[in-house]
């Protein structure tokens, strides 16, 4: 090994190691589409954690009990979740 190995700490020195042997071929493949599958599942998560929330809020915008300064920020956490709800559906080119 170099000397420039050497500086590194070992973590770095792996990655370096894998990234060289596997950047072509069936584990570079495999990597790749287990990168996508990951970032699939965050975003599948993300929008169903974002539906849960605006569940709730709905209701706390239909309950009679719940005050009218609670009702006008869940209103407007809802306007929040639907533009964010639809810049993450935008970028996949999902319709409503």
């Amino acid at each position: 090994m170099s000397k420039e190995y050497d500086t590194k700490d070992g973590e770095s020195v792996a990655d370096e190691i894998l990234d060289s042997q596997w950047s072509t071929g069936p584990m570079a493949e495999a990597r790749q589409n287990l990168s996508i599958f990951c970032s699939n599942m965050l975003m599948q998560r993300s929008l169903r954690l974002i539906i849960d929330e605006m569940l709730v809020l709905e209701d706390v915008v239909t309950d009679v009990d719940v005050s009218i300064v609670e009702k006008v920020s869940a209103r407007q956490t809802l306007a929040i979740l639907n533009t964010t709800w639809m810049a993450l559906t935008d970028e996949f080119g999902y319709t409503a």
